[in-house]
Protein backbone atom coordinates (compact mmCIF):
# COMPACT_ATOMS: atom_id res chain seq x y z
CA UNK A 1 0.00 0.00 0.00
CA UNK A 2 0.77 3.81 0.36
CA UNK A 3 0.75 6.90 1.88
CA UNK A 4 0.91 5.38 5.48
CA UNK A 5 -2.49 2.89 5.41
CA UNK A 6 -1.40 -0.03 6.56
CA UNK A 7 -1.03 -3.13 3.81
CA UNK A 8 -2.70 -6.54 3.34
CA UNK A 9 0.10 -8.18 5.47
CA UNK A 10 -0.45 -6.08 8.38
CA UNK A 11 -4.29 -6.26 8.29
CA UNK A 12 -4.24 -10.00 8.45
CA UNK A 13 -1.58 -10.46 11.35
CA UNK A 14 -2.33 -7.41 12.73
CA UNK A 15 1.08 -6.00 12.81
CA UNK A 16 2.06 -2.96 11.68
CA UNK A 17 4.50 -3.10 9.03
CA UNK A 18 6.61 -0.62 7.13
CA UNK A 19 5.76 -0.03 3.71
CA UNK A 20 9.58 -1.77 1.91
CA UNK A 21 8.56 -4.39 4.39
CA UNK A 22 5.17 -5.51 4.07
CA UNK A 23 5.26 -9.26 3.06
CA UNK A 24 8.64 -10.15 4.97
CA UNK A 25 6.48 -10.20 8.48
CA UNK A 26 4.09 -12.41 7.09
CA UNK A 27 5.00 -16.18 8.44
CA UNK A 28 4.18 -19.70 6.52
CA UNK A 29 1.15 -19.85 8.29
CA UNK A 30 -0.16 -16.28 7.79
CA UNK A 31 0.34 -16.82 3.89
CA UNK A 32 -1.27 -20.34 4.17
CA UNK A 33 -4.63 -18.37 5.96
CA UNK A 34 -4.51 -15.69 3.39
CA UNK A 35 -4.32 -18.12 0.55
CA UNK A 36 -7.17 -20.25 1.95
CA UNK A 37 -9.20 -17.19 2.77
CA UNK A 38 -8.62 -16.53 -0.61
CA UNK A 39 -9.80 -19.90 -1.91
CA UNK A 40 -12.98 -19.70 0.14
CA UNK A 41 -13.34 -16.13 -1.01
CA UNK A 42 -13.16 -17.29 -4.55
CA UNK A 43 -15.29 -20.77 -3.92
CA UNK A 44 -17.77 -18.26 -2.58
CA UNK A 45 -18.00 -15.94 -5.66
CA UNK A 46 -17.85 -18.58 -8.38
CA UNK A 47 -20.61 -20.08 -6.59
CA UNK A 48 -22.77 -16.58 -6.38
CA UNK A 49 -21.65 -16.18 -9.89
CA UNK A 50 -22.93 -19.89 -10.67
CA UNK A 51 -26.86 -18.82 -8.77
CA UNK A 52 -26.34 -15.60 -10.60
CA UNK A 53 -26.46 -17.38 -14.08
CA UNK A 54 -28.93 -19.91 -13.71
CA UNK A 55 -31.36 -17.15 -11.73
CA UNK A 56 -30.73 -15.37 -15.05
CA UNK A 57 -31.19 -18.21 -17.45
CA UNK A 58 -34.66 -18.30 -15.52
CA UNK A 59 -35.71 -15.25 -16.31
CA UNK A 60 -34.61 -15.13 -19.38
CA UNK A 61 -36.19 -18.51 -20.02
CA UNK A 62 -39.44 -17.29 -18.67
CA UNK A 63 -39.03 -14.29 -21.11
CA UNK A 64 -38.72 -15.89 -23.90
CA UNK A 65 -41.48 -18.27 -23.04
CA UNK A 66 -44.32 -15.16 -22.48
CA UNK A 67 -42.53 -13.69 -25.39
CA UNK A 68 -43.57 -16.81 -27.51
CA UNK A 69 -47.46 -17.02 -26.01
CA UNK A 70 -47.33 -13.23 -26.82
CA UNK A 71 -46.51 -14.44 -30.66
CA UNK A 72 -48.67 -17.02 -30.77
CA UNK A 73 -51.62 -14.65 -29.03
CA UNK A 74 -50.56 -12.38 -32.11
CA UNK A 75 -50.46 -14.36 -34.53
CA UNK A 76 -54.16 -15.56 -33.47
CA UNK A 77 -55.61 -11.88 -33.05
CA UNK A 78 -53.68 -11.51 -37.08
CA UNK A 79 -55.68 -14.58 -38.39
CA UNK A 80 -59.10 -13.36 -36.78
CA UNK A 81 -58.86 -9.91 -38.46
CA UNK A 82 -58.14 -11.41 -42.08
CA UNK A 83 -60.67 -14.09 -40.95
CA UNK A 84 -63.14 -11.35 -40.32
CA UNK A 85 -62.14 -8.88 -42.90
CA UNK A 86 -62.76 -11.85 -45.31
CA UNK A 87 -66.18 -11.52 -43.89
CA UNK A 88 -67.04 -8.46 -43.74
CA UNK A 89 -65.77 -8.05 -47.28
CA UNK A 90 -68.24 -10.86 -48.42
CA UNK A 91 -71.17 -9.61 -46.12
CA UNK A 92 -70.70 -6.19 -47.65
CA UNK A 93 -70.60 -7.87 -51.61
CA UNK A 94 -73.71 -9.51 -50.47
CA UNK A 95 -75.09 -5.70 -49.12
CA UNK A 96 -74.64 -3.99 -52.37
CA UNK A 97 -76.38 -7.40 -54.49
CA UNK A 98 -79.10 -6.97 -52.14
CA UNK A 99 -79.31 -3.43 -52.36
CA UNK A 100 -78.72 -3.26 -55.98
CA UNK A 101 -81.45 -6.05 -56.72
CA UNK A 102 -84.39 -3.63 -54.84
CA UNK A 103 -83.45 -0.64 -56.22
CA UNK A 104 -82.71 -1.79 -59.98
CA UNK A 105 -84.75 -5.12 -59.78
CA UNK A 106 -87.53 -4.27 -57.59
CA UNK A 107 -88.54 -0.96 -58.82
CA UNK A 108 -91.65 -0.43 -61.30
CA UNK A 109 -91.59 2.18 -63.67
CA UNK A 110 -94.42 4.35 -64.19
CA UNK A 111 -95.46 3.47 -67.41
CA UNK A 112 -95.42 -0.87 -66.20
CA UNK A 113 -97.94 0.55 -63.75
CA UNK A 114 -99.95 2.40 -66.30
CA UNK A 115 -99.45 -1.04 -68.33
CA UNK A 116 -100.49 -3.38 -66.54
CA UNK A 117 -103.95 -0.59 -65.69
CA UNK A 118 -104.95 -0.82 -68.75
CA UNK A 119 -104.27 -4.22 -69.35
CA UNK A 120 -107.13 -4.62 -65.65
CA UNK A 121 -109.00 -2.65 -67.49
CA UNK A 122 -109.05 -4.67 -70.65
CA UNK A 123 -109.51 -8.15 -69.16
CA UNK A 124 -112.38 -6.91 -66.85
CA UNK A 125 -114.05 -5.49 -70.03
CA UNK A 126 -113.45 -8.70 -71.77
CA UNK A 127 -114.87 -10.46 -68.94
CA UNK A 128 -118.14 -8.33 -68.48
CA UNK A 129 -118.82 -8.72 -72.29
CA UNK A 130 -118.91 -12.42 -71.79
CA UNK A 131 -120.98 -12.08 -68.88
CA UNK A 132 -123.24 -10.48 -70.80
CA UNK A 133 -123.27 -13.00 -73.78
CA UNK A 134 -126.70 -14.21 -74.58
CA UNK A 135 -126.07 -17.63 -75.06
CA UNK A 136 -124.59 -17.95 -71.39
CA UNK A 137 -127.97 -18.71 -70.32
CA UNK A 138 -128.27 -21.75 -73.35
CA UNK A 139 -125.09 -23.30 -72.64
CA UNK A 140 -126.06 -24.82 -69.54
CA UNK A 141 -129.23 -26.37 -70.19
CA UNK A 142 -127.65 -27.60 -73.92
CA UNK A 143 -125.12 -29.29 -71.62
CA UNK A 144 -127.16 -30.77 -69.05
CA UNK A 145 -129.02 -32.51 -72.26
CA UNK A 146 -126.74 -33.90 -73.79
CA UNK A 147 -125.35 -35.48 -70.72
CA UNK A 148 -129.19 -36.81 -69.52
CA UNK A 149 -129.02 -38.31 -73.42
CA UNK A 150 -125.96 -40.15 -72.34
Amino acid sequence: GGGGRPSLGSTLTGNALSQGDATAGLTAEDMEMVKKSIDAKESQLRDELSDHRRASQREEDALQEGLMELQARMKGVENDRRRNATRRSEAQTELGRINGSQHGGGRLRKSEIDEAKRQAAQYAKQRDDLNREPRKAVIPKEIKSCEEKN
